[in-house]
């Protein structure tokens, strides 16, 4: 799950939380232990997932990372669109990974403003995976969410 992910899903536990106990949790009814521990859960995995993007982007002055990556196989290739990354960022790349292979670069690096590649390079029975960072001169952002493409799709 993405840090967004997590930080709406949080907030949206923090809302419910608030409905049951109100505002002032200091003199609500003590939570269930089944609470205090999803809670903590939450807090802890967005808190971990915060600090690596915080020392990412703010320390090292790389881009946010991408938030959305979809992959479409069409007859002939696959089409990936994406929201473009935030931040300071010079251009956009796309790693690739065949089957059980290593994720390696597909060049040339697209523009700052792309939200969109068409990957030409596919044959069947293949499976195709993709993430995508944004760059600028401190480095790469860190990965998007993977995305995986199945060449053909498998059958229903």
């Amino acid at each position: 799950m993405s840090l967004m992910a997590d930080l709406v899903e949080l907030r949206i536990y923090l809302e419910q939380l608030k409905g049951t106990y109100g505002d002032d949790y200091t003199n609500a009814s003590p939570m269930p232990v089944g609470t205090m521990l999803k809670l903590t859960d939450m807090l802890q995995t967005t808190l971990v997932d915060g600090a690596e993007l915080l020392l990412s982007v703010v320390v090292d002055g790389k881009p946010y990372p991408v938030d959305r990556l979809e992959g479409v196989l069409d007859t002939d290739h696959v089409d990936l669109t994406f929201d473009k990354a935030k931040g300071t960022v010079t251009s956009q790349r796309v790693y690739r990974k065949v089957d059980d292979g290593d994720f390696a670069a597909i060049t040339p690096d697209l523009g700052a403003e792309d939200t969109s590649y068409v990957d030409t390079d596919v044959s069947a029975d293949h499976l195709y995976s993709y993430y995508l960072v944004g760059v600028n001169g401190n480095g790469e952002s860190l990965p998007s969410a993977t995305v995986v493409v199945a060449y053909p799709p498998p059958e229903e």
